[in-house]
């Protein structure tokens, strides 16, 4: 049996009893969810949000004996906490006696200087509606309400973005989608545009409240229009007024039971949310939670990506002939961090080489990762990158190696170049391996069929400096992302199949396109023999360094 509370506020939470719902994932294993139990209460505590060095949050705990009959509760206020150790939150105050009203004051969220704050107030006509107020001299000013406020809705559950020119909000007002969505409004001209509604992406026939908008434009928020209608976090880009892929939180920030108001820290690795999970101190409780992974990243493919493009130091021209080396730093590397770091080849790393255009792409996992780009006579390019960059691209400007470095005064040297299938193995260069035979629908290395990949295990073991990227085709036949997992496990074989030859596994690399890449014309739907089908499923090498 479900409770609803949607009398006055439309803060749409609810108080549930468990149900078999199914979990979109789980980080039991590298997040912990912890009761702040020095705040948390017997009634309602919920909707935390970052001022300065403070937490804010919303509480019905008594400071007066006005109930609100609805809720049978007393009526909300804001108080704020400090953040003690190990992020926990400890002794609560109330945030304001200008701000906490006789009334509802709730959800609040502050611009980035903490000099203004917006939040959900009941007026005199019983709607919640928008207010804001500045803080001067040490004290919050009388608040008003907003000019994107509507009568006779509700307006709530502000979020303001870092540069305080977006605010994104609930309410029930006439034309949107369900019951609450989710509007957002920008600042512009001196004033506060016509709210607009996210769209049918976000928002449902049911209820989307409680957004919360990251420094990164990840926006978070809570729907009940899901397949259990309980309340769990959400989460999606939002970028230029538009929203992107929707990804649901694991486990355990989303439960079976109502999950709220989330908020993070700069990483994505801390934060608070609320949820009237069991074990709790009273109906909805504030959390705290710790991950070993970034919030950010879950469900996303291409979160910190770091775009890489080579230039010549002078010209500025597009530079192709590049490789790139990149090492992640472990915690006890970063502790004691120093020059020999840079000594990329000296351990095991990953390499890449820039495209036509001059770039290619990296992941940047959490903490340092150190990057270096060779090209033939330019000087070494290197530099250490945290994941916590907000600009998620950078040119590797390369000069030309300096005379005086160049050393003419040993002999020439006859040197042998690498060449296999009678090609130059240089940098750049791709080879088609199609005599690297699979059985249709299998990843395994037919008996016999792996005499190319014998030939460059030769030239590897020849040439320590050789890497090589192993790239997987398949043919059409089968369904598009299962070819794609083919292709990649018939890369990951191909890789195998070289080590067992006594190849270092850091030296070869290997992805799959699956049938993305046809040499023919055995497209999905066309008619083709074995034989057709047979010439697109091969092996590419392409050589990284050498």
């Amino acid at each position: 049996m479900k409770v609803k509370i949607i009398v006055i506020l439309l803060f749409s939470f609810y108080w549930v009893s468990a149900q078999n719902g199914k979990l979109a994932g789980d980080w039991s294993h590298i997040m912990t969810v912890e009761n702040q139990a020095k705040i948390n209460t017997e009634f309602t505590d919920f909707a935390p949000s970052y001022w300065n060095d403070y937490i804010v949050f919303t509480s019905s705990k008594t400071r007066q004996k006005i109930f609100d009959p609805n809720i049978k509760e007393g009526f909300f206020d804001l108080y704020l906490s400090a953040v003690g150790k190990s992020n926990n939150l400890e002794r609560s105050a109330q945030l304001s006696k200008i701000l906490n009203t006789k009334y509802h004051d709730a959800s609040s969220s502050f611009t980035s200087d903490g000099n203004t704050i917006y939040f959900s107030r009941m007026n005199d006509d019983g709607y919640m509606n928008i207010y804001k107020s500045h803080y001067q001299d040490g004290e919050w000013e009388e608040a008003i309400p907003m000019v994107i406020n509507e009568s006779e809705s509700q307006s709530v559950h502000p979020t303001v973005s870092v540069d305080s020119k977006i605010i994104i909000f609930a309410s029930n007002r006439a034309g949107g989608y369900g019951l609450m969505d989710l509007y957002f409004t920008i600042y512009q001209d001196g004033e506060w545009s016509e709210p607009m509604n996210l769209g049918p992406v976000i928002n449902s026939e049911d209820n989307e409240v409680f957004p919360y908008l990251s420094h990164n434009n990840f926006l978070f928020y809570s729907s009940d229009g899901g397949e259990n209608s309980d309340l769990d976090i959400y989460k999606t880009m939002f970028k230029n007024g538009k929203n992107h892929k929707i990804v649901r939180l694991p486990y355990p920030i989303n439960t079976e039971y109502d999950d709220l108001s989330i908020i993070s820290d700069f990483e994505g690795l801390n934060g608070f949310l609320s949820s009237n999970r069991p074990g709790g101190a009273g109906k909805d409780d504030i959390y705290k939670f710790n991950s070993s992974q970034s919030i950010f990243g879950y469900g996303e493919t291409d979160y910190n990506i770091m775009t890489l493009t080579a230039k010549d130091g002078e010209s500025k021209k597009i530079l192709t002939n590049v490789i790139i080396r990149y090492r992640h730093l472990k915690e006890e590397e970063i502790i004691s961090f120093n020059k020999s770091l840079f000594n990329i080849t000296q351990t095991s790393y990953d390499s890449v080489l820039v495209d036509k255009n001059g770039k290619a792409q990296i992941k940047l996992l959490p903490g340092y990762t150190v990057i270096e780009a060779e090209s033939p006579q330019k000087e070494k390019w290197q530099i250490a990158l945290t994941d916590r960059m907000e600009n998620k691209s950078i040119d590797i400007l390369m000069n030309r190696l300096k005379p005086e470095l160049i050393d003419t005064s040993q002999k020439t040297k006859v040197i042998i170049k690498p060449t296999l299938k009678n090609t130059e193995l240089a940098i750049g260069t791709i080879l088609v391996f199609d005599n690297i035979y699979y059985d249709y629908n299998s990843h395994e290395i037919q008996s016999g069929a792996a005499q190319e990949l014998d030939e460059l295990s030769e030239a590897m073991l020849k040439n320590a400096n050789l890497k090589v990227q192993l790239a997987s085709h398949t043919d059409s036949r089968g369904e598009d992302k299962y070819n794609l997992l083919l292709s990649e496990r018939r890369a990951i074989s191909a890789k195998a199949y070289l080590i067992s030859k006594g190849i270092q596994p850091n030296r070869i690399f290997t992805i799959g396109y699956g049938e993305s890449q046809l040499r023919n014309h055995c497209k999905d739907g066309v008619k083709c023999s074995d034989k057709e089908h047979l010439f697109n499923r091969r092996t590419e090498v392409k050589i990284l360094d050498n």
